[in-house]
This record gives structure tokens, sequence and C-alpha cells, in this order.
């Protein structure tokens, strides 16, 4: 028997209690346990090393989708071969920045680490998912919020398929008396929207839209001018409605890729934490009210009560203030 050991921090583990975990997949024992700010992920089975390794990658993507980014990558050991983590892929380095426990969604157990979410990752369009994947990790820490916005709205195209956009123009013109074609990439964006933020939004009175100002299908139009005009290279005075300002552009970014997240879950079919995706919105809820100033009364996520999350919010904010100052120097 071959067994391939992965230690991993995150953290979600921090404060986690002992315990562990053992799911049969491609007939390859995979046990997690988790212990103090780590766990270590064991696979099992009479394969050799590229076949363990493989599953141990497509395991760690279904983390990366629970968890909004890879755990760190300490160590990895094929039998008693110690492997060079770093000869990975850089997509496997998150920017510290996103592992943040306010962004995991689902438990990592074996409801879903399992046989059957593994097989629905497989049949996930892989080329968007990893774009996704590099466009938070470390290699991309100083790229431009702007161009990051792009791709991510780009990651819609790749995932969504026109086949699930078929009704969007009907519900469209329903809900909002306006005439669009099934081909445009509204479609895509309202698909996203409507399941997996809108809902929510009203379901749970998130007050974020009236936060921005802004009804549903004014923030279509907004990520569809978005993603139209920095595409083109359009004309200044065309798709008016586009993202400019970097911390617009922040919020933007946190929705579409919780929406990108939740989308991806629903394919594993496995159980989504719904207390997860709430606090989530409602913590980036009370980011947009100290934004504006607002009184701290308004706040209504349990982190931003407990005081956790601020600073992390604001020094990104500060990151963006100083790339917009080094961008505008560019172009000056």
């Amino acid at each position: 028997m071959n067994e391939l050991c992965v230690k991993i921090k995150h953290p979600y583990f921090i404060g986690k209690t002992s315990s562990v975990f053992t799911v049969k997949i491609d007939n390859i024992y995979v046990s997690v346990a988790f212990g103090n700010d780590e766990a270590e992920l064991k696979f099992i089975g009479r394969k050799g090393k590229e076949k363990l390794s493989n599953l141990s990658l497509e395991v760690l993507s279904i983390f990366f989708i629970y968890m909004g980014s890879f755990p760190k990558i300490e160590t990895m050991r094929y039998n008693q071969e110690v492997l060079d983590v770093s000869a990975l892929s850089w997509k496997y380095f998150t920017d510290n920045y996103f592992r943040k426990r306010t962004s995991v969604l689902c438990q990592i157990d074996a409801a879903h680490i399992n046989q059957t979410a593994v097989n629905n990752y497989r049949r996930i369009r892989k080329y968007p998912l990893y774009s996704m994947q590099s466009l938070i990790s470390e290699a991309y820490t100083h790229t431009m919020t702007n161009h990051r916005v792009l791709l991510l709205l780009h990651v819609i195209d790749g995932l969504v398929e026109d086949n699930q956009v078929a009704l969007c123009p009907s519900e469209i013109m329903k809900k909002y008396k306006v005439s669009v074609r099934s081909c445009d990439y509204i479609c895509k964006v309202y698909f996203l929207c409507n399941k997996y933020f809108f809902s929510y939004h009203r379901k749970y009175n998130l007050d974020i839209l009236s936060l921005m100002h802004i009804s549903q299908y004014k923030y279509l139009r907004i990520l569809t001018d978005t993603r139209n005009w920095y595409s083109h290279f359009l004309a200044d005075k065309k798709k008016p409605d586009r993202l400019i300002d970097g911390s617009e552009m922040l919020i933007s970014f946190e929705i579409v890729y919780l929406i990108v997240r939740l989308f991806l879950i629903d394919k594993l079919s496995v159980p989504i934490d719904e207390e997860r995706v709430k606090e989530f919105y409602l913590v980036l809820h009370d980011w947009i009210v100290d934004l504006n100033n607002m009184d701290k009364k308004k706040y209504k996520s349990k982190t931003y009560k407990n005081n956790v999350a601020i600073e992390e919010m604001n020094h990104m904010l500060m990151l963006i203030a100083k790339k917009q100052a080094e961008e505008m120097a560019i172009l000056s």
C-alpha cells in the first residue's frame, strides 16, 4: 500500500477540536485529521504516486470552493519521499488576504468530501475554475483591481452554460420590463445574481443594494458594462455604468466571487451552510456601513459586532487606495 500525506494550514482550522473522518474515493482511503491550527490529509491505496497526487489536488480544489481559498500547503510526502511543494502551480498559493474564516461556506467533513463530490467536481469546466484560483493567488497580489474584477467576470462566461440561461430573457422582461437576448452576457449575470444574491438579499433583508443606492437591474447593468468596457477597451463615454471606484470594485468582487462559489457548490451537490452565507453577506453590509461613515448601530453581522473583520477590510481598502495612486502616477 502507498501513502500520500499532505499537511495544510488555514484560519478555519484554528480552535477546531481534534477529529478525523475517513472516506473512500476511487478505491483510495482518504482521511482528514484536524488538530491545533492544521489538518493532515492521507491518501492510502494500491495506486502510484501520480494517481494519489492527482486525487489530492482534486480534493484541495474542492477545499478551495468550500473555503474561498487554498489552505497553505506545509508538506507533501509520498511514502518516505518528501515532495517539493514549491513545484506546484502558483494557483495553489492563495494570497493571505483571502484566507479568512468568514469565507468558509461548508464544513469539511464526510458529507462534503466524498466520491459524489469528486465525481461532480470532475464535470466542472476546469479552465475558468483555474482562472479564478489564479486571480486570488500570491502571484496576482499586485494586479490592478479592475483587471482582477474583469477576470472574475469572465469566469462567469466560462462556467455558466448557454442552456442554463435559456429562460432568462423572459424572466428579465417580466421583472424589469427590459428586452434582452439569451446570448447577452447580462443573462448569465442575472442567472447567478438572481439565485445566489438577490434571493438572499430578499430573505435576510441584507440592505446591501440600498447602501449602494442601486436597484437589482442597475446592478446587473453595472457588472455587464464593467465586463464589456474593460474587455473591449471602449472610449470613456461608453458603458457609463461600469465600475470605476476602487472600493466599489472590491465590494462587487466579493459579491461575484461568492455567487460563483455558491454556483460551484451546487454543482457538487453538497449541502450549503446557509448561516455562513448569510453571515458573509452581513459582514459585507457592515463594511459598506463603515465605508460610508454610518452609525455602527447599523451593523448586522456577528463578526462585525465582535469587531473581528474591521481591520482586515480597512487594510484592504488602504491597499486599493495605494494601487490607485500608483496607477494614476503611471498614467500621468
